[in-house]
């Protein structure tokens, strides 16, 4: 019996012998293959304790910042960050104490040139000790901010582009094909809120006669001249004012009654007099001047949007045979008594 007893406790001792001896070698495999990866010159990897001193970095540290692994032991790294970034890192670190994790915290740390370098934490808590996974993404973010500055001047330039589509390059006021995308716009808004329209007609009176007296390039500065007078009346941020072509222009007063847009007609009729431009060849006045045409609707689901065109054109051709230099409202005369 005691020699089974005996037989038995040598078989044991040999078993947890050979299972120790097991552990060890596993143990000593992972123990070796977390010091290969810990000194791996990629992965930036810190462990620090509690004050945040440093306790072991990967040797990635003293590849990517030049820093001293040997003297960093026990000490902080608190000296090597930003002065800007000191205060979103303490909060970063009070995170990591309450919730045991932080992610993606940036803060820029500089390396033995003295140079800065971005970097992305992130950290968990483990028993009194912080676990930290770090990047250096400093080519990261300048990529990223490089590429952000180039999408916002490409976007300045997309709207430079758009305001030339949609200007006269004589007079810089709102083309004709803008006109027409604003016109439309209107049309449809005051439709739903069933609010007035009023549009207004342009033409330089004589015009013609001015630019075969006075050349072709002074017709041109007359042209800015008129069209900078008249935009300046425009005081309201939706109130158009567009080139329509040639020495015509028109104006687009949305949410606007026959009133306002006859007070808008004189002062149109008043600014431009007020240029006092010469025009020797004129049979009104001895000064350029122009005849004014305006129309105002409510718009409505049966009606044509051309209709306030029509009516506008319809009494500015009044205005121009009735001695121009004037305005006329489509409201106050008779369709039949009117020009084409």
């Amino acid at each position: 019996m005691l020699a089974l007893f005996s037989a038995l406790s040598v078989l044991s001792l040999w078993a947890w012998q050979r299972a120790r001896r097991k552990i060890a070698a596993v143990t000593a495999v992972q123990t070796r293959l977390i010091e290969q990866f810990f000194d791996s010159p990629i992965s930036l990897l810190a462990i620090l304790d509690k004050e945040g001193r440093c306790i072991r970095l990967s040797s990635a540290w003293q590849v990517a910042l030049g820093w001293n692994l040997q003297a960093l032991k026990g000490q902080t790294v608190h000296r090597y960050i930003h002065p800007l970034d000191l205060s979103a890192t303490a909060q970063a670190r009070q995170a990591l104490v309450e919730s045991g994790k932080v992610d993606r915290h940036f803060c820029r740390l500089r390396d033995m040139a003295g140079q800065y370098h971005e970097i992305q934490i992130q950290a968990v808590l483990r028993v009194g000790l912080q676990y930290i996974d770090a990047r250096d993404v400093t080519q990261e973010r300048k990529d990223q901010r490089a590429l952000h500055e180039l999408n916002t001047q490409l976007l300045e330039k997309e709207g430079e582009l758009i305001k030339l589509a949609q200007r006269d390059g004589l007079t810089q006021l709102a083309n004709r094909r803008y006109f027409d995308e604003i016109f439309l716009r209107e049309w449809r808004r005051c439709l739903r809120e069933h609010e007035p329209l009023s549009l207004i007609m342009v033409d330089i009176d004589h015009f013609k006669s001015y630019n075969d007296h006075y050349g072709h390039p002074t017709g041109d500065s007359c042209l800015k001249s008129v069209a900078s007078a008249m935009h300046r009346v425009m005081r309201r941020p939706n109130d158009l004012l567009a080139r329509y072509g040639g020495e015509e222009f028109v104006s687009l007063l949305g949410n606007t009654g026959e009133d306002g847009a006859s007070l808008v007609a004189h002062e149109l009729i008043r600014v431009v007099e007020d240029l006092g431009i010469r025009h020797a060849a004129s049979t009104t006045c001895d000064r350029v001047t122009i005849s004014v045409g305006l129309a105002c609707v409510i718009p409505m689901e049966a009606q044509d949007i051309t209709t306030l065109i029509r009516q506008a054109d319809r009494a500015l051709y009044h205005a121009k045979n009735t001695g121009r230099n004037r305005v006329v409202n489509h409201s106050v005369f008779n369709d039949a008594a009117e020009g084409p």
